[in-house]
């Protein structure tokens, strides 16, 4: 007998288009054809067999109008809709029978939700009790990035038709960016809909595949037996590092991620928090005139353009798109281009010049924007920003839920240095402790396990700016006051960078607070700056026991703020010692044979 996996997903996901390239996947690998039925094409079938629709002139309309069909389909009231659907699950199950019977893995396609057009809502016309008696293996739950999406929905005849609203481009901006908040929150619909039916369908699993996942692990959930992984690495540093023009060291690290995804992926079955890349909206902060510090720029701007008594700046957002995440052999993935891609999403219509783009990203001060756009088109940046902010702020919401949505189907979680260039991943620690507190819940069928490697450069690094910010940051400069140079007074960034280096160098072998804090005395002599206790106005030299006192304290501060930037290897004491595996220094290829020996032994 074949497996039926029930796969749903929005409108501007295109899932039959991903089961076909699925399909052809299948083909290229000499495996079995998949049985694909789309329950909305029989949907649409019997509202084109029934009398009472056909006949009525909406559809007429619609029709003429060029409409996807589905679109007047779901405007039907309820009792008709349902009537239909009944009717139309009736006929996907006898094909559903039939291939089974005959071992062939069957994908039922469906909306756990449908959005009705003419009232904004959304219909929920899902039978549970008629889709059990299919049996199936899963729900799969289907996702892409909302830009991608977007790009299917506003095609000709499609629910978000941009010739169904004109305007100018400053409304055309307006409307993108409230149609981009509409598909989030039918996305996030979808996933809710389908969640629960797969609660309705009894000890049904619900997994959610991004389409730029690779092509084998949704054959992996169609064989029926997977080893499910989350790999969990940081992103939002190596795109900072990106964006400063670094290129290399972020190119070398997305390929040693990739490099690791593509070994795990031979074996077992492995989900990719980039494979959803929507953190793309650049910002920038400039001082804001006196008349905006500490309040709102303008009443249409939200909190995007807001001063601060203290630092005097204002966020910025930008209607433009930063580059994506690299997606590796696109013919490998689920995901197929869409035919009319948007070059600029937020901005279809080039409202904003890729000139005045670049001049708010190098602008120093709202009143330089001011200047160069005009008093009108600065206001309507400022209006533009704010439901830019809003955006972004749903964007962070749901990748916060998508990415503990995903811990929570993996029992395994494999992290890759938690730490990058010298920095701690806030998005992996979150993701490590969802998966703790999964395992303490005893929610994970099989043996919760966690592997990580480490790297010992990347932990040098992170001592470095840990002490560059006990010298200089802007939250808690520690040892701002035990620092003085003769040229200087205080000590520079630049000059602390310097410190930093010296007192954290190779000959250190393993470093500690203490060893790196013994080195400033050298540091000092080395690099001509004064360290010690101050007295009124000086640094003076202080005797062995309250140098000894002095260097303890000094030492303590900075485990303290390390171990700060460390909390991941807090979480991992409090597994079960026989669930954790930690590595460090091991190439990617031996990291993930390891992994993989594990989770297939016996």
């Amino acid at each position: 007998m074949g497996n039926v996996v029930i796969v749903t997903g929005m409108s501007g996901v295109k899932p039959k288009r991903v089961l076909e390239k699925f399909s052809r996947y299948l083909q290229k690998k000499g495996k079995d054809h998949l049985c694909v039925i789309d329950l909305e094409d029989l949907l649409v079938g019997e509202a084109f067999n029934d009398a009472i629709y056909a006949g009525s002139s909406e559809f007429r309309k619609s029709s003429d109008e060029g409409e996807e069909p589905i679109i007047s389909v779901t405007s039907l009231p309820y009792p008709m809709l349902n009537r239909l659907w009944a009717n139309a699950i009736e006929k996907a199950g006898e094909e559903v029978r039939k291939a089974t019977e005959a071992g062939r893995n069957v994908a039922l396609v469906l909306h756990a939700v449908y959005f009705k057009a003419d009232s904004t809502e959304f219909v929920p016309i899902v039978d549970a009790e008629k889709l059990r008696t299919l049996n199936p293996k899963y729900v799969v739950h289907l996702v892409d990035d909302i830009y991608d999406m977007y790009a299917w929905l506003r095609g000709e005849g499609g629910i978000f038709d941009e010739y169904t609203s004109p305007g100018d481009e400053f409304k055309q901006v307006k409307k993108s960016i409230q149609d981009l908040i509409s598909t989030l929150i039918w996305r996030q619909a979808e996933a809710g809909a389908s969640a629960h039916l797969a609660g309705l369908l009894g000890s049904v699993p619900v997994l959610t595949v991004a389409t730029k996942h690779r092509c084998g692990l949704l054959q992996k959930i169609f064989e029926g037996n997977i080893l499910p992984v989350y790999l969990s690495h940081p992103i939002s540093e190596p795109r900072r590092v990106r964006s400063e023009g670094n290129n290399k060291l972020f190119d070398d690290w997305s390929n040693w991620v990739s490099s690791l995804a593509d070994h795990l992926s031979g074996e077992l079955a492995v989900w990719e928090p980039t494979t959803i890349d929507e953190w793309m909206i650049p910002s920038v902060e400039v001082k804001a005139p006196p008349s905006t510090a500490g309040q709102r720029a303008d009443v249409g701007q939200e909190n995007s353009i807001n001063g601060n008594d203290k630092s005097k700046k204002i966020k910025v957002y930008i209607p433009r798109l930063l580059e994506r995440w690299p997606l590796g052999r696109v013919d490998e993935v689920l995901w197929s281009k869409p035919e009319k891609p948007l070059k600029e999403p937020l901005d279809p219509a080039g409202f904003f010049t890729d000139e005045e783009v670049r001049l708010i990203q190098k602008a120093m001060t709202w009143q330089e924007i001011k200047d160069k756009l005009g008093e009108k088109k600065s206001l309507e940046l400022c209006c533009i920003s704010g439901e830019l902010e809003h955006l972004v702020a749903l964007i962070g919401e749901q990748i916060n839920s998508r990415d503990r949505t995903l811990v929570r189907q993996c029992s395994s979680l494999v992290i890759y240095r938690p730490l990058f260039n010298g920095n701690s991943a806030g998005g992996v620690l979150k993701e490590l402790q969802a998966h703790k507190g999964f395992t303490e819940l005893q929610h994970y069928t099989n043996a919760p396990k966690v592997f990580v490697l480490e790297n010992s450069e990347d932990e040098k690094l992170l001592w470095r700016n840990t002490v560059v910010e006990l010298l200089c940051g802007n939250e808690r400069p520690w040892w701002g006051s035990f620092v003085s140079s003769a040229k200087e007074g205080g000590i520079s960034r630049l000059k602390s960078i310097q410190i930093a280096d010296f007192v954290t160098q190779d000959k250190l072998g393993e470093l500690s607070s203490t060893k790196v804090v013994e080195r400033m005395d050298e540091a000092a002599k080395e690099l001509e700056f004064q360290w010690g206790e101050k007295q009124p106005g000086v640094l003076t030299g202080m005797g062995k026991g309250a140098r000894r006192k002095f260097c303890a304290t000094r030492a303590r501060e900075l485990e303290t703020a390390f171990t700060e930037q460390i909390e991941y290897r807090t979480v991992l004491a409090e597994y079960d010692d026989s669930m954790v595996y930690r590595d460090k220094d091991i190439d990617v290829t031996a990291f993930a044979k390891k992994v993989v020996d594990i989770l297939k032994a016996k």
